[in-house]
C-alpha cells in the first residue's frame, strides 16, 4: 500500500497566528472608532439638546415675567432685542420680542450651550390677556355711601398726559344701582359735586360682581397673584419714581410709574411703568404718587395729597380725608364715604379713558397661545 506523503507545514499556525491577530486588532479598532463615534454623536446630541433648553428655558421666562411696559408699547411691526443668560445657568442666549399686531407677539430665541458651539432655535407666539375694566364712570360703587366735603367727582374725559388722543364723551361722576343710597352732604348737597354727563349720578342696574370682580382675561384672584407688588394691611407713604442706572427701579416696591410729564423731581424713565399694586387687607395711603393698577383686599383711606392715574379697585370701604386724593382713570369701589371734616380737603376724581386705555394695554399680561404656540425655528 503506497503512503502518500504530506507536505511540509511548517510555520502555518504563526501564520495562522498573525492573520488572527490583524483581523482581532481591525475588530477591536472597529469597535473602538464606533463606540467612540457614537460618544461623540451623544455628546454633540446632548450639547444640542441642552442648547434647547436653554433656549426654552429663557422663551420660559420672557413669557412668565412679561414686560408689559416695554413690548406692550411696541408699534406692530417693531422689536426689542433681548440677551442674557439661562435661568438654569447652563448658557447664554439672544433673540428677540417682535409685535405681529394688537394682540400678538413673537418671542424668537437662540440659546447656546457654555461648553461648546451648540445652539438651537424655538420660537413662541404669545397672545395678550386682556384687561377690561367695566370703569364707565370716574366712580363706580353699588353699596351705601356718604358724601361731602370739598369733594369733586367729574366724569369729564380728561387727558393726563399731552401723548392722550382727543377727550371723549363725558361719563357719569358716579355709577350705582340705587341711586337713593347716597347721601350728598354739606358741600355737596344736592350732587352739586358730581358733574359729567346727563344724569351726573346714573342710577345703573347692570352692575354686580363682575364690575367690580372680573377683568375680561383676568378675574380678581389672577390679577391679584399677578402683581409687581404686594403690601401687608397698613400705613405706606412716600411712593415716588426712582432710577438705578438710568433705568427705572422696578425692584424697589415703593416706585409705582410716573405720572408727571414735567416738574421738580420728574423721572421719564418711569413713564411707561404701569405696575399692579395689591394690598391684601386694610391699607392706608397718604402722600406720595404713582400709576397703574392699585387692588386693596379690604377698606382703603387715602389723604396727604396722593396722586395717581389709572384703576384703583377697593373690595370694601374707600374713605378720604383731609387733604384727600386725586384719582385720573376710574374708581370701583364697594363703599365709599367722602365726607371730609377738613375744609382743606379736596378729594378729586377724574374720569380718563386715556389712563384707563394706558392701564389696561400696560397691564395686560402675555400668554403662550395653546394652539401651535411653540416652534422649533431653523438658525
Amino acid at each position: 500500500m503506497q503512503r502518500i506523503r504530506r507536505g511540509n507545514r511548517r510555520g502555518i499556525a504563526l501564520t495562522l497566528s498573525l492573520m488572527a491577530m490583524v483581523a482581532i486588532a481591525a475588530l477591536v479598532t472597529g469597535i473602538m472608532m464606533t463606540v467612540q463615534l457614537e460618544t461623540r454623536t451623544a455628546e454633540a446630541q446632548r450639547r444640542q439638546n441642552q442648547s434647547l433648553a436653554v433656549a426654552d428655558a429663557a422663551a420660559g421666562e420672557v413669557v412668565a415675567l412679561w414686560q408689559a411696559g416695554g413690548y406692550n408699547n411696541l408699534a406692530t411691526g417693531a422689536s426689542t432685542a433681548l440677551t442674557g443668560t439661562s435661568p438654569n445657568g447652563t448658557g447664554t442666549y439672544t433673540g428677540s420680542v417682535s409685535r405681529i399686531n394688537s394682540e400678538l407677539f413673537l418671542v424668537d430665541i437662540t440659546g447656546k450651550d457654555n461648553k461648546s458651539a451648540a445652539k438651537q432655535r424655538i420660537g413662541i407666539m404669545v397672545k395678550l390677556r386682556r384687561l377690561t375694566f367695566d370703569a364707565n364712570a370716574a366712580l363706580t360703587t353699588r353699596s351705601p355711601g356718604k358724601i361731602g366735603g370739598s369733594t369733586q367727582i367729574d366724569g369729564s374725559d380728561t387727558r393726563p398726559w399731552s401723548t392722550c388722543p382727543p377727550a371723549g364723551a363725558a361719563k357719569p361722576g358716579i355709577r350705582h344701582p340705587n341711586t337713593s343710597e347716597l347721601n350728598f352732604i354739606g358741600a355737596c348737597n344736592g350732587a352739586s359735586c358730581v358733574t359729567g354727563s346727563s344724569p351726573s349720578v346714573q342710577q345703573d342696574a347692570t352692575v354686580n360682581d363682575n364690575t367690580f370682580f372680573s377683568y375680561g382675561d383676568f378675574d380678581w384672584a389672577a390679577l391679584s397673584q399677578n402683581a409687581n407688588y404686594i403690601f401687608a394691611a397698613g400705613t405706606i407713604n412716600g411712593m415716588a419714581p426712582t432710577v438705578t442706572s438710568g433705568v427705572c427701579n422696578i425692584g424697589s416696591n415703593q416706585n409705582w410709574g410716573e405720572p408727571h410729564e414735567s416738574g421738580v423731581g420728574y423721572v421719564s424713565q418711569c413713564r411707561s411703568y404701569f405696575p399692579t399694586v395689591f394690598i391684601n387687607g386694610d391699607g392706608h395711603i397718604t402722600g406720595g404718587r404713582g400709576q397703574g393698577i392699585l387692588m386693596v383686599n379690604g377698606d382703603l383711606t387715602v389723604d396727604g395729597g396722593f396722586e395717581y392715574d389709572g384703576i384703583v379697585l377697593v373690595r370694601g370701604h374707600l374713605t378720604s380725608g383731609g387733604t384727600g386724593a386725586h384719582v385720573t382713570g376710574g374708581i370701583l369701589a364697594a363703599n365709599i364715604d367722602l365726607e371730609q371734616e377738613s375744609v382743606l380737603g379736596n378729594a378729586i376724581f377724574q374720569y380718563s379713558t386715556c389712563a384707563l386705555s394706558a392701564v389696561q394695554n400696560g397691564g395686560a399680561a402675555g400668554a403662550q397661545m395653546r394652539s401651535r404656540g411653540w416652534m422649533q425655528l431653523v438658525q
